[in-house]
């Protein structure tokens, strides 16, 4: 199997997990990154995301309408909002990813920790690969619509 079939059914789990949800993929997305840092801006959501600053305050105003997200005052910087999620949007997110997590749990238990070790640097390069044509691929898009 390659590494881009596997990123097709990744990418088929998150569309159903998102429609599941009530949400567009684009909202599942920002939903992990603000798990993930367990307090977010819009702006760094919005990097994070690859999206403009007014299409993540569309996705939070619509994630937030579920309960999924609130926006709270930044307690080191009153002047700035977070964005993070509530007990309602984990509680969804770890349901609805439970037999993943649970699944994967299985195939791990198979393997040895120096095994394990070894994927978790190969995830990490192949993830440092992904991160980085991702933003090649982001500044010649945004090079060629310049020349438009």
């Amino acid at each position: 199997m390659s590494l881009r079939v596997l990123g097709s059914e990744i990418d088929r789990l998150d569309e159903a997990v998102a429609a599941r949800l009530g949400l567009h993929r684009t909202d599942l997305r920002c939903l992990e990154i603000a798990a993930r840092a367990g307090g977010v801006s819009a702006g760094e959501l919005a990097e994070g995301a690859g999206l403009s600053t007014s299409a993540v305050t569309s996705v939070i105003d619509r994630v937030e309408r579920l309960g999924f997200v609130r926006r709270v005052r930044d307690v080191s910087d009153r002047r700035r909002v977070l964005v993070e999620v509530t007990d309602l949007g984990r509680t969804r997110g770890s349901e609805a990813f439970q037999g993943l997590m649970e699944g994967s749990q299985a195939v791990l238990a198979g393997y040895s920790a120096p095994e394990l070790a070894l994927f978790e640097q190969f995830v990490g390069q192949i993830r440092a690969v992904l991160v980085a044509e991702a933003e090649r691929a982001a500044g010649r898009v945004v090079a060629e619509g310049e020349q438009a």
